[in-house]
């Protein structure tokens, strides 16, 4: 492993933590930070929500106890994107259509526990309820405010949890031996995940819809270890 290389499991970067290696090698090991912002500042029509589509869909199905929340602007506007890019894909195939209730903006899978939900743009409807994964669309057009409301939902997402879907524990609550209680697999590490996307777009001066850009250049100034910027200012869709 090198220094800035993204992994799956942090857990394997514990070769490089022992006595053994610190020895040989002369190095105290290396640490896995998790990424829990991913900020993707891409082009229009550049395939930022349906890539993200993809990786919330996989998620329900895939995973076990996860509740995602989707949020875009022009609320009315935005229920057409999620309608071609999560509802349909559930509803046209039969494998998937019969594992998930499809109600209104929700997509429930039942035997996962998991949850689609795509939310209003207004701060005062998006509070409370707890979440595993936050994706902003079009951010530059979603107000602060919003935003504000949305990610303090995502602090509180983190634990270990069974490869297998079997227990998902507080960090207080994992026992001493690190395996699953049920099948005896290694708990993995879990953290929420917060996923904002938008086109680039020119500072207005009015801080209820700059704070993308600001981010953006914020994170190119000073990187942050639990950021991941992803800026292409040319084309990425190949199909444009």
């Amino acid at each position: 492993m090198r220094a800035g290389e993204l992994v799956l499991d942090p857990d394997e970067l514990d070769a490089t933590r022992k006595a053994k290696h610190a020895a040989g090698e002369g190095c105290g090991g290396l640490t896995a930070e998790p990424v829990i912002v991913t900020v993707a500042c891409l082009e229009r029509r550049g395939g930022k929500t349906f890539n993200a589509a993809a990786f919330a869909l996989s998620s329900l199905f895939l995973e076990r106890w996860r509740s995602i929340a989707y949020v875009a602007a022009a609320f009315g506007q935005s229920e057409a994107i999620v309608l071609d890019n999560f509802k349909r894909p559930v509803e046209q195939s039969q494998a998937l259509a019969r594992r998930a209730r499809v109600l209104g903006r929700t997509i429930v899978v039942d035997k996962n526990k998991a949850r689609f939900e795509f939310v209003p743009t207004s701060h005062r409807s998006i509070t409370g309820r707890g979440r595993t994964m936050v994706i902003i669309d079009e951010a530059r057009d979603v107000a602060a405010r919003t935003a504000a409301a949305l990610l303090p939902s995502i602090l509180e997402s983190h634990g270990q949890e069974c490869p297998h879907g079997h227990v998902r524990l507080d960090q207080a609550d994992v026992p001493k031996n690190g395996r699953c209680s049920q099948c005896g697999a290694r708990l993995r590490r879990w953290h929420g995940r917060i996923l904002i996307m938008s086109s680039a777009g020119l500072i207005e001066g009015d801080g209820e819809r700059d704070w993308f850009a600001e981010l953006v250049e914020q994170l190119e100034r000073e990187p942050d270890r639990n950021y991941h910027l992803i800026r292409m200012d040319a084309g990425a869709n190949p199909l444009k």
